[in-house]
């Protein structure tokens, strides 16, 4: 499993089945070993070429959360800009772009996430976000699943 170029992600995601959590997880796993090689925070299964909506992601040096099957919808148009990197897009070095991306103040996010205590099991998952690197994450990373790429609702910026 690699991160595939961007012509080659998935342009149709569809909802992970639910009936084999292990290989979702497997997955999910590679995906992790994948983001921490390339220092990143997040990545969706569009990214490895895998048409899923599933993505992970980790902030504030916790573990990774696996989401599945999740859509956010904003609670107001209210938006706040930041600076994005995604590990798809890359300068001729191989370190990540960065553009200047708009993102909704508030949403709220429901699906499921795979939680692995005891047994692996799901959980639903439905949340309120206001403006925070987690809410940015869970934006970049289900825009994924639309097809939508930074570089296609940002501009590009140089950060030295």
């Amino acid at each position: 499993m690699k991160i595939v170029p961007v012509e080659d992600i998935p342009k149709e995601m569809a909802d992970v089945p639910l009936d084999n959590l292990n290989e979702i997880y497997i997955t999910g796993k590679k995906m992790e070993a994948i983001c921490l090689e390339n220092k990143g925070i997040g990545i969706s299964a569009a990214q490895v070429g895998i048409p899923w909506n599933f993505f992970i992601y980790c902030v504030y040096k916790k573990d990774f959360r696996y989401m599945v099957n999740c859509k956010y919808e904003p609670l107001t148009e209210e938006k706040f800009s930041g600076i994005e990197g995604c590990l798809s897009i890359l300068d001729s070095n191989g370190s990540p772009r960065r553009f200047k991306v708009l993102r909704h103040k508030k949403i709220k996010v429901s699906g499921y996430e795979i939680v692995s205590d005891e047994k692996l099991h799901l959980e639903k998952f439905e949340r309120a976000f206001t403006p925070s690197l987690e809410s940015i994450l869970i934006q970049h990373e289900i825009d994924h699943q639309e097809g939508v790429l930074i570089s296609d609702i940002g501009e590009e910026v140089q950060v030295f």
